[in-house]
């Protein structure tokens, strides 16, 4: 609903677990695409020969649990290019874009082709060769002193702790310019501008202290 507020016009779901959408909202504005690529389901099906001529699992990065995300992430990228759309983001459920010049533009949250995103990112699409734009995170969590403890409510998870730390960026995309994209970086397709947190950044409710 937030992101909708500020102008994403529509939402593609990757659903990486048993696809049933029984208790999903349905809208004209969401889709829902199955995607599951467990890899406790496919690590006994991958073998790889080693160089001491072992037959062995196949084994890859983080045990297997985010390899999947890059290969997502792609395909949506090309999705929206076959429907010739303008920008495409990758944020989690639990990162929300902020918009620092929502109050000086002056323009309140509207549905449909104008709204405050759209404006924004309207005067970076006429740069030539621009593949997509950084965008820094900033963590929020719980004011909590043990680690683990959860609470009930969500305005319990808007502390940011007192340290200066790099965020971890995720980007928005040029559709049309960008042609191969990872989980935090834009590979290939055109230059990628950084942009100041004094303008944008990623809200991200997860740990004060994370990134």
């Amino acid at each position: 609903a937030y992101h909708r507020l500020i102008g994403v016009q529509h939402f593609w779901f990757y659903v990486n677990e048993e696809f049933d959408l029984s208790d999903l909202p349905v809208a004209p504005y969401l889709t829902y695409v199955p995607y599951r690529f467990v890899w406790t389901e496919h690590r006994d099906y991958s073998r790889q020969m080693g160089d001491d001529g072992i037959e062995r699992p196949w084994r890859i990065m983080f045990n297997g649990e985010n390899y999947w995300q890059a290969e997502a992430m792609q395909q949506c990228l090309y999705r929206l290019k076959r429907y010739k759309l303008d920008w495409l983001m990758t944020n989690d459920v639990d990162e929300y874009l902020w918009l620092n010049e929502t109050e000086s533009m002056g323009t309140k949250p509207t549905f449909g082709n104008t709204s405050i995103l759209r404006e924004f990112l309207l005067k970076y699409e006429k740069k030539p060769n621009l593949g997509g734009l950084a965008v820094d995170g900033w963590s929020f969590g719980a004011n909590d002193t043990e680690m683990g403890e959860r609470f009930e409510l969500d305005i319990d998870y808007v502390h940011r702790a007192n340290v200066v730390r790099g965020g971890r960026r995720k980007i928005i995309y040029r559709v049309p310019t960008a042609t191969r994209i990872g989980v935090h970086w834009l590979y290939e397709g055109g230059m990628l501008q950084v942009l100041p947190v004094s303008q944008i950044r990623w809200n991200h409710y997860r740990r004060p202290y994370k990134g």
